[in-house]
């Protein structure tokens, strides 16, 4: 909230705010971002049965982990239905992700509207603000995301999403293969690179479903791309793993 003012009355809510949050520097984000909605006294309460005091002693990994998890459970809880399910489908993409790959995986009831989700979600502090200048990119720090792929499993979506993940990004390198001979190759290959966790999850994906032809048919589009970009070990490897499939 740019009108916040730390002073001598708020100093001691805002204090027991931290230590509410275990002076998690994420979940002191995904709680100050609600200073846009509740005033500092009505967050204090709301936080209350969400998060645990942590006092006394010292605090051992796993409790602080848990604290960070109800922090991100207490903001999720917050969001409407529909904010809720894109955030759990946002938890396919690794590595970020474009509004056109959102718009691809994400969408459908009770998700109407990607962009807008995406909004929300950014304000709530769960996404990362896009920085590049041309084509915005939104980024989950790792830990919300096992939040959302956890969320994801238990609504019982995970393999429609993932499928959904696949079949985008295997329109992308198909997209991509015949530019990365032509006068945008330069364009094609910083692409790849950028969505590089993304292909490698998809071909991860593909081939543990058992899916080898669609697996074998990414691994192949992809070979040139590997190969000038330094990743020709790694492409080698999925080849040959590929290849060994029985049938």
């Amino acid at each position: 909230d740019p009108r916040f003012v730390l002073d001598v009355d708020n100093a001691p809510v805002v204090a027991e705010v931290v230590a509410r949050l275990d002076g998690l520097p994420l979940a002191i984000e995904l709680a100050a971002a609600r200073l846009r909605v509740f005033p500092l006294q009505q967050l204090r309460r709301r936080l209350s049965p969400a998060v645990p005091l942590l006092t006394g002693g010292p605090v051992d990994q796993a409790a602080r982990q848990q604290t960070l998890w109800d922090a991100i459970a207490w903001s999720d809880r917050l969001l409407g239905p529909a904010d809720r399910a894109l955030l759990r489908r946002l938890g396919v993409f690794q590595g970020g992700f474009t509004l056109e790959a959102a718009e691809a995986v994400a969408h459908g009831p009770p998700v109407t509207d990607v962009a807008a989700g995406i909004a929300t979600l950014v304000e709530a502090s769960l996404l990362g603000r896009p920085t590049e200048p041309d084509e915005a990119r939104f980024a989950m720090l790792e830990t919300i995301r096992e939040y959302a792929l956890e969320q994801l499993r238990a609504a019982g979506d995970d393999d429609e999403i993932g499928s959904r993940h696949t079949r985008f990004y295997a329109g992308l390198v198909e997209r991509a293969e015949p530019e990365l001979t032509g006068a945008d190759q330069a364009r094609w290959l910083e692409c790849l690179q950028v969505e590089h966790a993304n292909l490698q999850a998809a071909l991860r994906r593909a081939s543990q479903a058992g899916d080898t032809d669609l697996a074998l048919l990414l691994a192949a589009r992809l070979w040139r791309f590997w190969q000038l970009r330094g990743h020709f070990a790694a492409g080698r490897r999925w080849l040959e793993d590929l290849l060994a499939v029985e049938g």
